[in-house]
């Protein structure tokens, strides 16, 4: 069996080895993508087949190893395949090989963004109170289009029992179209601390200059180690993006003698007015009269120039985790490469967990598991899906040897979604 891990996945099984390989499985039956989701303050794994779609959904609470994983997947597998009346799929196709499970860092982006569109009606599945089959019902109903160059829609059910998947796949590495490499590019060093928490939460990192934003922020999310469910944007402040809008505010007829404090909020938020770099969102309206720029077409170096720019990086605008990012200097490293465009330097303590009520939620849940017992200790046990939690844990060499592909689903979960 081969399984293939989000990051969220990878931090709650923690497999010994994880292999970094992106050969495809020859049985179509032997190829899973996990993800894990949150509903109702309680986490789930979402393991779905990279052929079909076809999945099963179950909670995750107690399952913090590869071996307890593998046993709860196949049991869950197994059972539901049984109620479907398909039990001849697991024993002919499946069984022989639930002995031999590899994990893997990277898996099929595109499934990967069908399944971010299922973890959406899971919530509200879950929160429904169906049970455990109308659930997986649900995620093999699910109309789908990923696997039809023709964009027809299909059931992975359907899928799954085709003729197709009982034939062996051609064992094959998933191209990456591989840029040329630009040398003597320079890099900017950065230091960013995640505001109004205690203890200090930061990381000093460097990363190219002619890196896109997006990649930044994808960068900023893996060492931190959010999930990547949420909106992020980033407010930057005195750049050359308001140097024609002030000659131009400076120069108006109709502002003649007018102190420049003294403008309308709608037309200048600030004596230095901020820009919005964040990815398009649909369902903005953009009241705030500020610019917004989207960050997948315009790099590092043009967002952040000298003097040193101002900036506050925010990742869910719910749990409102804000982060000052300060530009230290430019320099030369001949390290970074355009497949490799950032490297952590150093930093302290582990990172953010989603959905747990921002900062504030944070220093409770730190607390809580510091004393090891209580109500709270109770329950945010039970959401978090762990005994124990040490904040004070920070390895920045596995930071840095998984944030390629971290950054690499972090841009699929943001860019390659359909809305």
């Amino acid at each position: 069996m081969q399984i293939r891990l989000s990051v969220k996945a990878r931090e709650q099984v923690k497999p010994p080895a994880l292999a970094d390989s992106d050969l495809t499985a020859e049985n179509r039956y032997c190829e899973w993508c996990v993800d894990m989701f949150t509903a109702e303050r309680k986490k789930y794994f979402l393991v779905c087949n990279a052929y079909s779609l076809f999945g099963v959904c179950f909670p995750a609470a107690g399952i913090t190893s590869a071996e307890k994983f593998s046993g709860r997947f196949i049991s869950e597998l197994k059972t539901y395949l049984d109620q479907k009346g398909l039990s001849a799929v697991f024993t002919t196709y499946i069984e022989e090989f639930t002995g031999k499970t590899g994990f893997y860092k990277t898996y099929n982006l595109r499934v990967r963004s069908a399944m971010n569109v299922l973890k959406q009606f899971l919530v509200f599945a879950c929160r429904s109170g169906n049970s455990q089959e109308e659930i997986n019902d649900g995620i093999c109903g699910y109309l789908t289009s990923v696997f039809s160059d023709k964009k027809d829609y299909q059931e992975p059910k359907d899928l799954f029992i085709s003729e197709d998947m009982k034939k062996p796949a051609v064992p094959a590495v998933l191209t990456v179209k591989v840029k040329a490499e630009r040398e003597d590019v320079p890099a900017v060093q950065f230091y960013i601390e995640l505001n109004d928490f205690t203890p200090k939460l930061w990381r000093r990192f460097v990363i190219r200059q002619d890196a896109k934003i997006t990649t930044l922020a994808y960068a900023i999310l893996a060492m931190f180690k959010a999930s990547g469910g949420h909106l992020f944007n980033f407010e930057v402040t005195q750049t050359e993006f308001h140097g024609d809008y002030m000659a131009r505010v400076s120069k108006s007829p109709f502002l003649k003698n007018t102190d420049v404090a003294d403008l309308p909020f709608t037309m200048l938020e600030s004596q230095s007015p901020a820009t919005l770099i964040e990815l398009p969102d649909p369902y903005d309206d953009a009241l705030d009269g500020m610019k917004r720029i989207d960050a997948r077409k315009i790099r590092v170096g043009k967002a952040f120039e000298p003097p040193q720019t101002k900036c506050l990086f925010t990742y869910d605008f719910g749990d409102n985790w804000e982060f000052e990012l300060k530009q230290e200097k430019i320099i030369a490293d001949g390290t970074l490469t355009a497949l490799k465009p950032v490297k952590v330097l150093d930093g302290e303590n582990y990172g953010i967990i989603d959905d747990c009520g921002g900062p504030g939620g944070l220093e409770d849940l730190i607390k809580a598991f510091k004393k090891g017992s209580g109500k709270q200790y109770k329950e945010l046990k039970a959401w978090f899906g762990e005994e124990q939690f040490d904040f004070t844990a920070f390895d920045m060499k596995e930071i840095n040897s998984s944030l390629v592909s971290d950054m690499k689903m972090y841009k699929s979960n943001y860019e390659d979604m359909q809305w």
